[in-house]
């Protein structure tokens, strides 16, 4: 029988999972009996190499002591007893031959009656005899001596015995083999008893884990049995939780596909309600079976009115009716989306922009259709802010480099010039440098701010000295438009906390767009006054003004006014909201009340610190 077949057998008898520390046991058994076995041979080979030597060497002694008397003996012509020594020495020694014979051939002593001579011992004989090889039968231990007889010739002896094998001795080294090869076996049983039901559990789970890898799904037949320990429990206890959510799983889904195809369903309702999207489904009749909240607000309808209207009722317009149409036909398979312009409700509200995407779905009730609508009017408001801002940078960046680079020029240029076209250019040049600045400035304050790694510095801020120095940078732009730029300081403005050069800029920023938007002849007036809690700085204008409907609107980024004067001023729509968000770091704010036509006063407001 193949091993194959053989492990097969034995797994199929073994529980599953076991057959793996079975077969590590039955291995670890086999290495152990042919161990034993080795050591019992190799134990009874030595033990029979010891009876032999030690045989061998008491046939040896003998020989040399008989070859001994015997020469004395023999010199003395003794030969009787010499001869009771030979008979004596073989019982006592267990020999089967001690044979003398003498140079002539006649034997003098044997243990064989019919082998020895008889007459008197010759006085001499002259041949020597030579002793020839000791060859022995198996089992049997010869020995032979050569015998000088002094004056007399020389003798012959041999020696032989047999080797006797102790019975006894030998089986009590195979039972000690036996006992130690059973306590062996009983130590790797209880290792595989221990093995087992520690193991067991872990093989088991191995098995199943294998069965899940080729597909196997089933909870009854991925189980393992629970006597293999705690490891088994637990396994079986996780697979009944899996079945359990698998089954909910799969019964909460059929629910709310049964609820979206039949338009009820108050889980599934509920959750489309949650939706801040609109959600319809649109039947091949072209009925509205479905509709949340979301999308009878976008819709500028009533839920109640939606749910089974007929579709051009619910929806005006004709792409999308269109879409739906195509989508329920199945010449459309994919995801189709169209942006709309929808007017606000009552013709009050503004113009809004609603996302249309349109999805087949196949089922069990007819060809249906899943519309998502998306008020995406803030996200296309920001696309156009972001895209006017970058025309608005590029365009406030390349005036300032314009003039900077037409009045270099004007330097460079040899012919000879007055000093004081030198002075105007160089004071251009240094004005649209300070102009640059900010505008980088601004660019820079606001990545700090998106970012959230503004820091703020701050130490004592004296107004007193800050405004000044602002009316002096911005005294150039008032001259060339006309305007009549002033400032009022009451005669002690307190120290207030704060980063001087965000304040700065701040301050900047609203001073430059009271200029900004003052026509030519105007007025701009900065005032000041504070009392123990705070310091306002006021910015008064005779500009265009601001409508009450966007005077919050004006300190969003990049946001710009829809007054068509505003559009001929170039701008970012950074500064105001820049500068708020930097007042208001500080602790204060920036507020602004203003009249079309009438002109506006912004007024900065800061708390009044304990001084650094």
């Amino acid at each position: 029988m193949g091993t194959g077949k053989l492990k097969r057998r034995v797994g199929r008898l073994l529980p599953t999972g076991d057959s793996v520390i079975a077969w590590a046991g039955l291995s670890v058994a086999g290495v152990v009996l042919s161990m034993l076995a080795a050591f019992a041979w190799w134990a009874m080979q030595s033990h029979r190499g010891g009876v032999e030597h030690a045989r061998r060497e008491q046939v040896n002694a003998v020989a040399s002591l008989m070859a001994h008397n015997a020469a004395v003996l023999l010199g003395g012509s003794d030969v009787a007893a010499l001869r009771s020594l030979a008979a004596t020495a073989s019982a006592e020694n267990g020999l089967t031959v001690c044979r003398l014979t003498l140079a002539g051939g006649g034997v003098v002593v044997s243990l064989s009656a019919s082998e020895v001579a008889t007459g008197p011992l010759p006085e001499r004989w002259q041949h020597a005899l030579e002793a020839p090889e000791a060859g022995a039968p198996a089992g049997v231990v010869r020995a032979v001596r050569t015998v000088p007889i002094a004056g007399r010739g020389s003798a012959l002896l041999e020696v032989e015995g047999p080797i006797e094998y102790p019975f006894a001795t030998a089986w009590e080294a195979q039972a000690t083999v036996a006992a130690i090869g059973l306590v062996g076996l009983c130590v790797l049983w209880l290792v595989y008893r221990g093995l087992r039901r520690r193991l067991g559990a872990l093989s088991a789970i191995r098995w199943a884990l294998a069965s899940v890898a080729q597909g196997e799904r089933s909870g009854d037949a991925l189980g393992v049995r629970e006597d293999l320990g705690p490891e088994a429990s637990q396994w079986n206890t996780l697979l009944t939780t899996l079945d359990a959510l698998r089954r909910r799983s799969v019964e909460e889904r059929m629910n709310e596909v049964g609820g979206l195809r039949e338009g009820r369903g108050s889980d599934a309702a509920a959750t489309c309600d949650a939706l801040w999207m609109g959600v319809l489904v649109v039947d091949d009749r072209l009925s509205v079976r479905l509709a949340n909240g979301a999308a009878g607000a976008l819709l500028q309808r009533r839920r109640e009115d939606l749910a089974g209207a007929d579709l051009a009722k619910a929806v005006a317009s004709a792409e999308v009716v269109g879409l739906i149409k195509s989508a329920l036909s199945g010449d459309a398979r994919q995801r189709r989306a169209v942006e709309l312009k929808a007017a606000g409700e009552g013709g009050r509200a503004e113009a809004g922009v609603l996302r249309f995407t349109i999805k087949p779905m196949a089922g069990g009730a007819g060809r249906q259709a899943l519309v998502v609508i998306e008020d995406v009017t803030q996200q296309r408001v920001a696309d156009e802010s972001r895209n006017g801002f970058v025309a608005a940078a590029t365009h406030e960046l390349r005036t300032p480099l314009t003039n900077i680079r037409l009045y270099i020029d004007e330097l460079l240029d040899p012919a000879p010039k007055e000093a004081r076209a030198q002075e105007a250019a160089i004071n251009v040049i240094s004005h649209e440098a300070r102009r640059l600045e900010r505008i980088v400035s601004d660019m820079l304050s606001v990545s700090e701010i998106e970012a959230g790694s503004m820091a703020m510095h701050k130490d004592d801020v004296r107004l007193d000295t800050l405004l000044p120095e602002l009316e002096e940078d911005y005294r150039a732009q008032a001259s060339e438009k006309h305007i009549r730029l002033t400032l009022e300081l009451p005669p002690k403005v307190p120290v207030v906390q704060g980063d001087r050069d965000k304040l700065a800029l701040a301050l900047h920023n609203v001073l430059g767009n009271a200029l900004k938007y003052t026509p030519e002849g105007g007025r701009v007036s900065v005032s000041v006054t504070a009392d123990p809690k705070r310091v306002d700085v006021s910015v008064s204008d005779s500009g265009i003004g601001v409508s009450p409907d966007e005077q919050e609107l004006i300190f969003q980024k990049f946001y710009r006014s829809k007054d068509a004067r505003v559009r001929t001023i170039t701008g970012s729509g950074l500064g105001l909201a820049l500068a708020r968000e930097v007042v208001r770091r500080h602790g204060g704010d920036i507020t602004v009340q203003s009249q079309v036509d009438q002109g506006s006063t912004f007024v900065v407001s800061i708390p009044v610190g304990r001084a650094a």
